[in-house]
C-alpha cells in the first residue's frame, strides 16, 4: 500500500498545490494529513474545499491550530475526507488509528483510553498505523534544540504494539522530513508539501 501523508501546511496554497501535484504523480492508494491545516481556523471553509477536492480518500486529524468539532463538521460535507481523531479506518488487514491535536503534551491520560478501548481490533490487525499531530517521544521527530517535546503514550503505545509498523506525526516544524524507528515502526513527519510512504 502507497501513502501520501503530509501535515502541518498552514492553509499555505503552494503546500496544497505540492499535495496534489505528488497525488496526481504517484497516484497513492490513500492520502494522510497529521493536522494544522490552518492558522488558528483562519480560511479553514476554503482549505476543506480544497482537501474535499484532492482525488484520492484522505484521512485526516486536527492539529492543535483547530478544534476538533470544527473539522469534523466540515469533513462531513466530503465524500473523499474520512474523519480519523479517535477513530480506526481499515483496509484489508490494515488498520488507520487517529488521534489529533495536542502540542507539547507529555503524557495524554485519554489517548490512553481510547487506545484500551480499541485494543482487541489493534491486536488482531495485521499492521497498524498511528497517525497523531504530536510526535511520539524521545526521537529525532520531537527533538527540538535540547530537549525531547513528544508524547511519551505515543511512544508506549509505538513500543507495545508490534503491530504498529508505521506513525506519522508532525506539529514540529524543524524536524519536516525527519525519520525514525521506534519499536518496529517507521516513525516519519513526512512535512507540508507531502512524502510517498510504503507500507512495510
Amino acid at each position: 500500500m502507497k501513502l501520501l501523508a503530509f501535515t502541518d501546511f498552514h492553509a499555505s496554497i503552494v503546500a496544497l498545490r505540492k499535495v496534489r501535484e505528488n497525488i496526481l504523480r504517484h497516484k497513492p492508494d490513500l492520502a494522510v494529513c497529521c493536522g494544522d491545516l490552518t492558522v488558528f481556523e483562519q480560511n479553514i471553509v476554503p482549505v476543506m474545499r480544497v482537501l474535499g477536492a484532492i482525488p484520492v480518500k484522505l484521512l485526516l486529524i486536527h492539529g492543535n491550530h483547530e478544534q476538533p468539532h470544527v473539522v469534523a463538521r466540515l469533513a462531513k460535507k466530503y465524500k473523499n475526507i474520512v474523519w480519523l481523531h479517535k477513530r480506526t479506518y481499515r483496509v484489508g488487514d490494515v488498520l488507520f488509528v487517529g488521534y489529533g491535536g495536542q502540542g507539547f503534551v507529555r503524557r495524554d491520560l485519554e489517548f490512553e483510553r481510547f487506545m484500551r478501548s480499541i485494543d482487541t481490533d489493534v491486536r488482531k490487525a495485521g499492521r497498524v498505523v498511528l497517525v497523531t499531530h504530536q510526535p511520539p517521544f524521545k526521537t529525532k521527530l520531537d527533538r527540538l534544540y535540547w530537549s525531547y517535546v513528544g508524547n511519551e503514550s505515543f511512544s508506549n503505545s509505538i513500543k507495545k504494539h508490534k503491530n504498529i509498523v508505521l506513525a506519522l506525526s508532525g506539529h514540529i516544524h524543524e524536524t519536516f522530513g525527519k525519520k525514525d524507528k521506534l519499536g518496529n515502526a517507521l516513525v516519519l513527519n513526512p512535512g507540508p508539501f507531502g512524502t510517498i510512504v510504503s507500507l512495510p
